[in-house]
């Protein structure tokens, strides 16, 4: 019996892959430009892991040879010879987990990955720690899979060779020897599930399988009394998972369809979640491997759970981390125009104590989430967003909505206010601060009233009170610097490529007047990234770069001050507009047949316009471009739209009175 042991641990050694030359496991990586950096950020970070390169076009087993995990990335290019490739390796070696790494999430092309032989697909955002994980796992998996067949096969030729044995010997040998035979083999085959059962208690992960009665077998490993809290072996698979959000009705299902093999292997197992989380509150990952009978049938899932809590907990909590920092850096970039909107925020605020318009309130509180955005202050942001959710789904009174909005300015002044009060000292910024601080003054305007002091008479009055009320004026960057943020963040949620280029912000002028419209802006930022600049796919197909732009310009008209937002987009669709309109009852149809173009573009602007069918914190709300019109309005100003098909917008707004001076203090 000795001997059967020490042949057996050989065996296991042999079998779970026993590092050679102190590496954990062999990792062959064959690699385009996107996950090339992340894996030789892996290769540095984990030295224990031998990471060898191979080329798309290496001979299979010169690369093969020795790889416990073969790690590919999917080009977006050459994606479908990457496909054969999978495939090719899979045939060459049917055991080796294969790991796809790719930019292109296409839903299609990821289930194709699946179906040609892909163990896991992986996005190349993915974390130096996650992907750890992921190849630990996957390695373990492969492993006790092909052990345990292994095993079982060994045990299947035992019995085959002592039925045989027995079938020569029979005429020859008495009861009693066989009885004695039959012992002996009864001793090994326990020999053997003892050593199954210590491999599976060793595993960090619980490991359990499953039949085709959706019950779990006796064999499980010991994790699986700490993962779920008791013994779940021999226990029907719904009643021991304690699953939140109906997840294990839909495992139940799933893995009926697995079993039932009307669909594609790869796809069924594509739809079983990857994460669940507990009724307890636990964070587990799940992956799932297929036994096939001898008639290639599946007969057993294999299921490997992994307590993911803590790891996803210190995740979260760095990246809240990392989204405060970013806030803070944001908002220290941009001192000058954060104290601007404390100031809007204050004033708003007061405005929403006191205004018995329904339309003014949504307009604040839709202005105060894009501005709050703009500093990624997702505190306030995430707050008005489940404001006006709320407002919206109970329609309450007028008599209600305006008492619970003097209620929403308090509870989001507190909330500033507490921001301001932790981080004061880092922002030299109180929620107390006045609006202006500190006027910059250039060295002519200074000469000047010294001149005009000395030399002073009646005749010189108007011109000295022209100089003092230039020193008030600031440089027009103030107002637009954090718009480059706006884009960007905006672009980010939307999976877009979008560059803002801005003109004219070097004029200065009196920011008194042009500080709410220009925080109204956000809302013309939003609108354009959202609705004017199209998906990458399908610019690729309009023949246009990938990238979409925004131009803002500020020049000095005639009587004031023109702002021009364009962009290279799809612009707008009078038709959709109008259908819209129609569907909203905006406008009776009467009247909107009778509309022209220019009119039929300008009915964006009314309240409860979107032609986006979900609402996001970026749109579908119906407030942001009334709320432009309505700031464009108070200075007397007018919006007019050119927008061509296929091309882009341009929406100018003409504001009068407003004087611009440039960089030597002259007007514009």
């Amino acid at each position: 019996m000795s001997d059967f042991t020490s042949a057996f641990d050989d065996d296991v050694l042999s079998l779970l892959g026993q590092p050679t030359g102190g590496h954990e496991m062999q990792v062959v990586a064959i690699l385009d430009r996107y996950a090339r950096d992340l894996i030789d950020y892996f290769r540095q970070q984990n030295p224990n892991i031998l990471v060898s390169s191979a080329h798309y076009g290496d001979d299979l087993k010169m690369f093969l040879e020795g790889a416990d995990i073969v790690v590919i990335e999917c080009r977006l290019m050459e994606g479908f010879q990457d496909l054969r490739l999978i495939n090719a390796i899979r045939q060459a070696r049917p055991l080796v987990p294969i790991v796809a790494i790719s930019a292109n999430l296409d839903h299609d092309f990821v289930l194709a990955a699946y179906e040609n032989g892909v163990y896991d697909y992986l996005s190349y955002e993915i974390s130096v720690e996650l992907l750890l994980a992921k190849l630990r796992t996957i390695k373990r998996v492969s492993e006790a899979a092909v052990f345990l067949e292994t095993k079982n096969q060994e045990v299947l030729d035992t019995m085959r060779s002592l039925r045989t044995s027995k079938e020569k010997l029979k005429s020859e040998i008495n009861s009693r020897i066989n009885a004695e035979t039959q012992r002996e083999f009864a001793e090994e085959l326990a020999a053997v599930n003892q050593q199954n059962k210590e491999i599976l208690d060793n595993l960090r992960e619980g490991f359990f399988i499953v039949g085709r009665n959706l019950r779990i077998h006796e064999s499980t490993s010991a994790s699986c009394q700490d993962i779920f809290g008791s013994d779940i072996s021999s226990q029907p698979l719904g009643q021991v998972l304690g699953l939140q959000d109906d997840k294990e009705g839909f495992i139940k299902l799933t893995l009926e369809q697995v079993f039932e093999d009307f669909m594609p292997q790869s796809v069924s197992l594509g739809m079983l979640p990857a994460r669940v989380r507990t009724q307890d509150g636990k964070i587990l990952d799940l992956k799932y491997t297929v036994i096939q009978d001898k008639a290639g049938k599946p007969d057993k899932v294999i299921v490997v759970a992994e307590d993911v809590t803590e790891h996803i907990k210190r995740q979260e909590q760095h990246e809240k981390q990392m989204q405060h920092v970013q806030c803070l850096f944001t908002i220290v970039q941009n001192i000058e125009s954060f104290k601007e909107f404390l100031y809007d925020f204050k004033r708003d605020l007061e405005s929403l104590r006191t205004t018995r318009q329904r339309e003014t309130a949504f307009r604040i509180l839709h202005t105060i989430k894009g501005n709050a955005g703009v500093y990624q202050l997702e505190f306030l942001s995430k707050r008005v967003h489940a404001i006006e959710t709320l407002v919206s789904e109970k329609q309450p009174n007028d008599s209600v909505l305006f008492s619970y909005m003097a209620k929403v300015a308090s509870d989001l002044e507190t909330k500033f206010r507490d921001f301001l009060a932790r981080n004061g000292s880092i922002l030299g910024v109180t929620y107390e601060d006045s609006k202006r601080e500190v006027y910059t003054v250039t060295a002519r305007q200074v000469f000047s009233l010294m001149s005009l002091a000395r030399d002073a008479d009646k005749g010189t009055k108007n011109r000295l009170i022209h100089e003092l009320e230039t020193l008030r004026y600031r440089p027009l960057r103030v107002l637009t610097s954090p718009l480059h943020h706006v884009v960007k963040r905006t672009a980010g949620k939307l999976d877009k490529k979008i560059k803002l280029s801005i003109t004219g912000d070097g004029y200065r002028a009196d920011l008194e007047a042009l500080t709410s419209l220009f925080s109204n802006l956000v809302h013309l930022i939003n609108n354009a990234c959202d609705h004017g600049i199209e998906e990458v796919s399908m610019r690729r197909k309009r023949k246009k770069p990938v990238t979409g732009h925004l131009t803002l310009d500020l020049v000095a008209g005639d009587h004031g001050l023109v702002i021009s937002l364009r962009d290279d987009g799809q612009g707008i669709d009078p038709k959709k507009i109008l259908a819209v309109a129609e569907r909203k009852q905006l406008l009776s149809k009467e009247k909107l047949s009778s509309l022209k173009r220019e009119e039929i573009l300008n009915l964006i602007f009314l309240d409860g316009f979107s032609t986006s069918d979900r609402v996001s914190d970026t749109s579908g709300r119906g407030v942001g471009m009334s709320a432009v019109k309505a700031e464009v309005e108070k200075l007397d100003g007018r919006i007019f739209i050119d927008t061509v098909e296929g091309k882009g917008t341009t929406f100018k707004l003409l504001i009068p009175g407003i004087v611009l001076l440039n960089e030597q203090g002259e007007a514009a």
